[in-house]
C-alpha cells in the first residue's frame, strides 16, 4: 500500500460540518494536490475522507458511550468492495451487512413505528446480516498514518 500513501487528503466539508464539529461554515475539499496525482488518486482520497470524517465521529461517540456492539454499512458504500473493505480497515472492526441497502431510511421507518406504538422499542428489531467484512491487520498501521494527517489536515482547516 506505499503507493497510495502519499495521496491527497479531502476533507469532506463542500457544504459546512455537521460531524463532529457541527461549523456549518467550515469548508473541506483538497488539500495536498501535487501535479503527480492521479484521478484515481483524487478519487481514493474522496473515499477515506468521508470514511475519516465518519471515523472521527464513530471516535467521539464511542468515548462518550463505549465502543458499539456492532456496526452496520448501508447505503452507496455496499457497490463498491474496495471501500467497504477500506472502511472495515480503518476502523479497524468487522463491519456487517444486512439485507435492506438502505438502512437510513429503515432506521427512520422503525423509528416512527415506535412513536405510533406499532412496536414497543426500536431495540427489538434485528436486521439480518447477510455479510460481514473483515479488517486486514497488516492495512491498520497503514490507515493510522493517514488518519493522523487528516486529522492534521482538518485541526488546520478552519
Amino acid at each position: 500500500m506505499t503507493e497510495e500513501a502519499d495521496t491527497p487528503v479531502f476533507l469532506p466539508f463542500l457544504f459546512g460540518e455537521r460531524c463532529p464539529g457541527w461549523n456549518d461554515e467550515r469548508r473541506g475539499g483538497f488539500l495536498n494536490v501535487e501535479a503527480s496525482h492521479t484521478a484515481n488518486d483524487l478519487y481514493r482520497a474522496a473515499q477515506e475522507g468521508v470514511l475519516f470524517n465518519l471515523y472521527q465521529c464513530y471516535k467521539v461517540l464511542a468515548e462518550a458511550n463505549g465502543a458499539p456492539t456492532e456496526v452496520m454499512l448501508s447505503g452507496g458504500i455496499l457497490k463498491s468492495s474496495a471501500w467497504t473493505q477500506m472502511a472495515a480497515d480503518i476502523f479497524g472492526v468487522p463491519m456487517s451487512v444486512n439485507d435492506v441497502e438502505q438502512g437510513s431510511l429503515l432506521g427512520a421507518i422503525i423509528l416512527g413505528m415506535e412513536q405510533q406504538g406499532l412496536i414497543d422499542d426500536v431495540r427489538d428489531y434485528k436486521p439480518t446480516v447477510v455479510r460481514t467484512i473483515d479488517p486486514d491487520p497488516s492495512h491498520r498501521d497503514f490507515y493510522e498514518e493517514k488518519f493522523a494527517r487528516y486529522l492534521e489536515c482538518y485541526e488546520n482547516n478552519c
